[in-house]
């Protein structure tokens, strides 16, 4: 009786453990963009820079406008949110259908000196709890914003 037990146990255990592992969503994969990064203005009239970033594979893009305090070298991460206003961004899924993000973070991890671009990861948190991630390749435009 006892290895009746523990086999129906055993039983049991698995299929608890299997059942959890499949009902468990996976996060979706990150999105790859592609865009442009430029010098801009802060809201203060600070100067910043400006990433603006097409989705490769859909037709939704993302927005952000970051300005650190200090000068933008690789590697470098910039986080913003409410607490930490050096930056905004926002995800767009049409031409008027913007939503300004509570969070973000662009992460420029290396630039390709013979494309001009910039190579990185950025994440967006919505005011509804929802976080859209991605990375990308930007390249730079040599346009001089005159803030001030």
């Amino acid at each position: 009786m006892n290895a009746r037990f523990l086999c129906t146990i055993t039983a049991l255990g698995l299929t608890t453990t299997l059942l959890a592992s499949c009902s468990a969503a996976a996060e979706p994969p990150a999105e790859n963009y592609r865009g442009t990064i430029r010098s801009s203005c802060a809201p203060h009239d600070a100067p910043s820079t400006e990433l603006r970033l097409e989705s490769i594979g859909g037709s939704h893009w993302v927005w952000f406008n970051l300005w650190p305090g200090e000068r933008v070298q690789l590697p470098m991460v910039v986080r913003f949110d409410a607490d930490h206003p050096v930056g905004q961004g926002a995800y767009c899924v049409g031409p008027d259908e913007c939503e300004a993000a509570a969070w973000g973070e662009v992460d420029l991890i290396a630039a390709d000196p013979d494309a001009e671009a910039f190579l990185g990861e950025w994440r967006l948190g919505m005011t509804d709890g929802r976080v859209a991630s991605g990375s990308f390749e930007a390249e730079w435009l040599a346009i001089q914003a005159m803030c001030g």
